[in-house]
């Protein structure tokens, strides 16, 4: 009698397939699908839990849409703590995920320079022998460079004499 009621149930559930294909749908095709599985295939009523679900998905795409898409599911949970809705953080990451609500990602850095390539390149006119310096005042080397403090960028811009090592002139700028 088992195997006839499971084979029943299997027709059913590929005719349900093939009237609600899962392509292309949110979600929350997804969860009216589970519910609709619970009352019509096995005659029981939707769980609390499943009406607390489709509650909670409102209360979770309310929380990412005021996160501007970037909040994770954490952060969702904070935000639901804050309204008094306590729920556990795999709750969440399994609604979110059959809901289709992911958050946005960083863009990965992409290296701009292409240097295989088999264009000419422009020969070193800069002779770059600095432990030759035999006087003061022969080889300048410059740099730039920016700190972050409390107040904002601090920029130092520096000049040094290679023979004696010794800073010529330097200027800290702020911004």
């Amino acid at each position: 009698r088992r195997a006839a009621q499971r084979q029943t149930q299997a027709v059913h559930l590929d005719e349900e397939r093939r009237r609600h294909p899962a392509e292309g749908h949110s979600g929350e095709c997804a969860l009216k699908f589970q519910t609709e599985w619970n009352t019509t295939l096995v005659g029981r009523p939707v769980s609390r839990r499943r009406a607390e679900d489709g509650k909670l998905l409102l209360a979770i795409k309310a929380a990412h849409e005021r996160g501007r898409g970037s909040y994770g599911s954490a952060k969702i949970q904070e935000e639901l703590a804050g309204q008094d809705l306590r729920v556990g953080i795999n709750r969440i990451k399994r609604l979110r995920r059959l809901a289709g609500i992911r958050c946005k990602q960083k863009r990965k850095f992409k290296a701009t320079t292409d240097s295989r390539h088999a264009l000419p390149i422009a020969p070193n006119r800069l002779v770059q022998r600095f432990n030759e310096t035999t006087a003061p005042n022969q080889v300048w080397v410059a740099d730039i460079t920016y700190i972050a403090t409390d107040e904002g960028w601090l920029y130092l811009a520096g000049v040094k004499d290679l023979h004696t090592c010794k800073l010529v002139a330097g200027r800290w700028i702020t911004a």
